[in-house]
């Protein structure tokens, strides 16, 4: 079974459904279609099915703002094929009620948090939105982050790790938003060194936007390498962020199915997918 950690759907900006920042915002354009209609339910599931992915953790995305509308419908009518890293309002904490509610909606999995403007890091490093970890840690909620740019990144998790060791944190793209072979480097060396906290996973998600190179993206091996070596087969998660990449999202899956030689037998099924649906306990049966 392969599941992929990091996909969006979307829909276009208009009056009865608007986005925070719509002159600011950059939703992804690299699969046919979507810069008119967004990605719909439908044109995920066809672009799944034409790369062999039997199922998907929908990411709602940061430039619609935090509706989890769109991922919602979508697992009531693929309950077989979605689950949901879901969007919350960190400015609003929640009491324990409201948050269980939030989390018993049919498909969340867990939340997804990126702080990707200045405000944000800004009242991420303020202490602001520390009522979401503990409130994570004990109602067993996973939690997956992005963290692009933010200076002490890694410092800033290895905090949160140790003083919150129930609460099972992951990085998104190991939290590498582009491709020079330097930033690629230091954030592989950065998170790896991470590796000891048995609470934090990564994502090897929108690899093929690591590369300088086309496919099989040979200038990636060495860091996937570096990463399976660090955090094993259980707590390495593959994915495609396909929307936004220059590549197909076949390539993207069988860049490991196909070409990593080292990568083989029950080792690639952790990653393609089991080992994801054993974090989030999204059950595959």
């Amino acid at each position: 079974m392969i599941v992929d950690s990091h996909v969006h759907i979307w829909a276009p900006h208009c009056a009865a459904r608007p986005w925070p920042n719509p002159t600011a915002a950059k939703p992804h354009t690299a699969y046919p279609g979507v810069s008119d209609c967004g990605m719909t339910k439908q044109m995920l599931v066809a672009a799944m099915d034409g790369a062999g992915v039997n199922r998907a953790i929908l990411i709602p995305p940061s430039w619609e703002g935090h509706y989890n509308d769109l991922a919602l419908d979508a697992v009531q009518s693929h309950p077989d094929r979605f689950a949901i890293m879901g969007r919350i309002f960190l400015e609003q904490p929640m009491n324990d009620e409201q948050f269980i509610l939030w989390r018993q909606q049919q498909g969340m999995l867990g939340v997804r948090c990126i702080f990707h403007s200045q405000r944000y890091q800004q009242l991420l490093r303020a202490g602001a939105f520390d009522w979401l970890w503990p409130m994570a840690e004990r109602h067993h909620v996973p939690v997956t982050l992005m963290l692009p740019g933010l200076e002490n990144a890694s410092g800033i998790i290895q905090k949160l790790l140790a003083k919150h060791p129930a609460l099972k944190l992951s990085l998104d793209h190991l939290n590498i938003q582009r491709s020079d072979a330097d930033h690629v480097a230091q954030q592989v060396e950065c998170w790896c060194a991470l590796a000891k906290y048995k609470n934090f996973a990564v994502k090897t998600s929108a690899v093929p936007s690591w590369s300088q190179t086309a496919y099989p993206y040979r200038d990636t091996q060495d860091h996937l390498k570096r990463v399976f070596e660090a955090f094993g087969p259980r707590r390495m998660f593959w994915g495609s962020d396909f929307s936004r990449l220059n590549a197909t999202y076949r390539s993207a899956a069988d860049q490991f199915i196909e070409t990593i030689d080292w990568l083989k037998g029950s080792d690639l099924e952790w990653v393609m997918g089991r080992g994801i649906c054993e974090w989030l306990d999204w059950c595959t049966e």
